[in-house]
């Protein structure tokens, strides 16, 4: 079962580029993302563990899609993801059972969420994260710092890198939720001219910062 989302972000190009980087992400999880909250890191070399923006907001994360996009700079492959995520009740839970999903370069399962994240709160990353999606937090107030200083402390341990695997597990008590198959091409485009910033458009599940969103119903697939 495979999920997905898509998100845009404006970013420089450099002046000299004349390559195509195309990058897709395939979520192939094991039931519904409602919400998400990704960092990317890197976008030029020797920058990888460095954060460089935080997304939020778009669709549900859901099966049976196929997403890519593309950047028009040589560095992007270069860069690492981190990604969180929102799940409904597993089964014989109650209807409002929410979990946190982690993407990373790793898999977690079978481990406690408060043993591997001292010092940070489930429910409160997992408030912040539909929060912002349903725009009913500003969009760099505290929710925002919460998530973005989750991400950036843990990147460098915990991102993978885009042209490779992310493993998803739910908390709090570490199940298994599947992958995410990242893959990337470059292409040379003969006298491309670049502009000045260009939209970039991924496939990462994830969309524009201050997007606004409707709630949704925590139910998996």
């Amino acid at each position: 079962m495979s999920v997905i989302g898509a998100f845009g972000l404006l970013a420089a190009t450099p002046a000299n580029a004349d390559v195509q980087t195309t990058t897709t992400l395939t979520f192939n999880s094991l039931g519904t993302l409602v919400d998400s909250f990704a960092t990317v890191f890197g976008y030029t070399p020797g920058t990888e563990t460095t954060p460089a923006f935080s997304l939020y907001g778009g669709p549900d994360i859901t099966p049976g899609e196929t997403t890519f996009g593309a950047i028009s700079t040589p560095d992007f492959v270069l860069d690492s993801y981190f990604y969180m995520g929102v799940t409904g009740p597993f089964s014989g839970e109650t209807s409002g059972a929410r979990h946190l999903v982690l993407g990373v370069n790793q898999s977690l399962a079978g481990q406690d969420f408060a043993s591997l994240f001292p010092g940070y709160d489930e429910t409160a990353l997992i408030d912040a994260i539909v929060a912002l999606n349903a725009d009913t937090a500003p969009a760099f107030g505290a929710e925002y710092q919460l998530l973005a200083g989750f991400q950036s402390a843990l990147g460098s341990q915990y991102a993978f890198n885009l042209d490779g695997t992310g493993y998803l597990t739910a908390f709090s008590s570490g199940t298994n939720f599947g992958t995410i198959v990242t893959k990337q091409a470059i292409e040379n485009i003969p006298g491309a001219v670049p502009e000045t910033a260009t939209w970039i458009m991924l496939i990462v599940g994830v969309g524009v910062t201050g997007a606004t969103l409707r709630r949704r119903s925590y139910q998996l697939q």
